[in-house]
């Protein structure tokens, strides 16, 4: 079962990754700046200074706190285990890297730029048939966590081969890709990110009879929600 599971991963890989050369998400865009122009000139004499805002401290990166905040198994779920070919459990960033990306050699110098810290990530076969599995991808700053899902969102919302479309999760400020073409192993898929502070969240939930929005979003919702108390 391992080997078809990482055998499914490499399909998504090179399903986002190969096409007309286009990386996975997040590979190869770079941070966005700014997303509005800066305001010229300078406050008058009678101008008073801005408010100071209150930063959130980043959450904690270390391997235990981050296994602690995986979102639970759904019960009666079969439990992936680790493997070579199928790491679950704690991601260094080479690690989290060569296993995610198509084309690891040019996505890491970027991740390492974004200050990526590790990656944990479990993953289950569900007494329904479906199968899912969650990463959380803590970086040094919320900066680097934003522009991870800057690059993210920016090429899944560029890609539209095989019928693949986006859909916005509101309630979390997330994004979904559906992806209704069936792998090798006969399952459509949807994938995920969203970001909590310095954290991001990924997903991918694979389902034999359709993308399953529905099943993807209550599981994004529910990993933040954990990360959000």
């Amino acid at each position: 079962m391992n080997s078809l599971r990482a055998a499914r991963a490499a399909v998504l890989a090179v399903l986002l990754g190969a096409l007309g050369g286009c990386a996975l998400p997040g590979t190869l865009l770079p941070p966005q700046t700014s997303r509005v122009s800066p305001a010229t000139g300078s406050p008058g004499p009678s101008a008073s200074p801005a408010p100071a805002v209150p930063s959130t401290p980043p959450a904690p990166t270390n391997a235990s706190a981050l296994l602690a905040d995986l979102v639970p198994y759904p019960a009666h779920a079969q439990h992936w285990a680790t493997s070579e070919e199928n790491p679950v459990g704690v991601m260094s960033p080479t690690q989290f890297v060569s296993f995610y990306y198509s084309r690891p050699s040019e996505a890491l110098p970027l991740q390492k730029r974004r200050g990526i810290v590790r990656a944990v990530r479990h993953g289950w076969t569900a007494s329904d048939g479906t199968e899912a599995d969650v990463y959380l991808v803590a970086y040094t700053s919320a900066t680097g966590a934003e522009s991870m899902d800057l690059g993210w969102e920016g090429n899944a919302q560029d890609e539209t081969s095989s019928g693949r479309t986006t859909v916005p999760v509101l309630a979390v400020k997330g994004l979904l890709e559906l992806v209704p073409k069936l792998d090798r192993n006969g399952f459509t898929s949807v994938m995920g990110i969203a970001r909590v502070g310095n954290i991001v969240v990924l997903i991918d939930y694979w389902d034999p009879a359709s993308p399953n929005k529905a099943g993807a979003t209550k599981l994004l919702e529910q990993q933040v929600a954990r990360l959000e108390h």
